[in-house]
Parts: C-alpha cells; sequence; structure tokens
C-alpha cells in the first residue's frame, strides 16, 4: 500500500500548524467575536468552537454512512479516532482556559 498520498499532506498540515502557532505566539488572543484565523482565538473560543463543529462533524459522518463512501468498519475506526481527538483537544483548551485565568462559564459573555 502506498502511504505517500496520505503522509504527504499530514506533513504538509502539520508544518503549517506548527508555523501558525509559532507566528501567533505572543499575539493577542480575540475572545468575542467571530473569527476566522483559529490561532487568534482565545482558549475559551477555541473550546466553543470545538463543541460546534462536533455537529458538522456528526452531520458528515451521517452523510458518508448514507453514501456508502467507506466499509462500516472503516467509518467506525473514523468516528473512534474523531471521538477520541475531539475529546482531547476538548479536554487541552479547557485546562489551558482554566490556566490562563479563566472563570465562570465557558458561554458567559466575557468568559472570565
Amino acid at each position: 500500500m502506498d502511504y505517500a498520498g496520505i503522509l504527504i499532506p499530514l506533513a504538509i498540515v502539520l508544518i503549517f500548524i506548527a508555523v501558525m502557532s509559532f507566528i501567533y505566539k505572543d499575539k493577542e488572543k480575540v475572545d468575542k467575536g467571530f473569527k476566522v484565523n483559529f490561532f487568534r482565538l482565545s482558549y475559551r473560543r477555541r473550546m466553543i468552537q470545538s463543541l460546534f463543529s462536533i455537529l458538522f462533524v456528526i452531520a458528515a459522518f451521517i452523510l458518508a454512512y448514507i453514501m456508502e463512501l467507506f466499509t462500516l468498519q472503516i467509518l467506525m475506526a473514523l468516528v473512534v479516532i474523531s471521538v477520541v481527538g475531539g475529546a482531547i483537544e476538548l479536554a487541552y483548551n479547557y485546562r489551558m482556559w482554566k490556566k490562563h485565568g479563566g472563570s465562570g462559564s465557558i458561554f458567559s459573555e466575557n468568559g472570565n
């Protein structure tokens, strides 16, 4: 099996994430309003965005199941990987939000 079709795009994405994280490391983070650039968001905002993205992931998996794009075993493996990855992302963003002085409700107006 040729893994170049998977490894090359994965490497490009990981390099992009590393570069963007380095560029926006010490920049002011945005906690209100809509921002396309994920790296400019506060940890609270990142967590909210992750929660809302769950709806789109569920819809994509349902659509993939209906259209029979994958076998059931592959689809279940993708669901498990997505759930584990999403849980890790949510836990990390929650922990970092609390570490950087976050208090109160995640959906409160000021986030603190």
